[in-house]
């Protein structure tokens, strides 16, 4: 979550700051339902994005559950060039959560907004790996899902 903190907080002003005495949405019965789906179509989009970006495409892609964690996942099995990798990994951070807010505060829309707010939080642990592999990692590495863990491993050449 402290990964996503500060997008959360600047989209919340955004939405005081444009929505301030407009009325709005507030009709929330199917947000659990509608993030549950999201869920699934994050994970989705990043195998979209990996299996169009892998050697084997879509042969590639991977889905599960880790029932100990609560978590679903999307591996692919075939290291990925650093900027696919990204590509993936950045896919649904980008579409359902920074597309979702925007659409949120620029329609006055609550629902879409939390909605949008939900999937940024959502995709914290995307976006540290990210980080992790825009610090450390070198742009002509291979990244690979790690096999049994959460993140990944890259691959230098020497």
């Amino acid at each position: 979550m402290i990964a996503v903190a500060p997008d959360v907080i600047v989209w919340i002003l955004l939405y005081i700051v444009f929505n301030t005495g407009k009325p709005m949405n507030t009709s929330m019965i199917f947000l659990v339902p509608l993030v549950i789906v999201g869920i699934v179509v994050h994970e989705l989009l990043h195998g979209l994005v990996w299996g169009l970006c892998c050697e084997d495409h879509f042969h590639s892609i991977s889905f599960g559950f880790v029932w100990k964690l609560l978590t679903p996942y999307c591996t692919c099995s075939q290291p990925l060039k650093q900027t696919y990798y990204i590509a993936g990994s950045i896919a649904p951070y980008l579409l359902l959560g920074i597309l979702l807010c925007a659409i949120g505060v620029i329609s006055s829309n609550l629902f879409v907004f939390l909605f949008g707010i939900i999937m940024v939080t959502g995709a914290a642990g995307d976006i540290l790996i990210i980080r992790m592999i825009k610090k450390d990692g070198r742009p002509d590495a291979l990244y690979l899902d790690h096999p049994y863990e959460c993140g990944t491993v890259a691959f230098y050449k020497e």
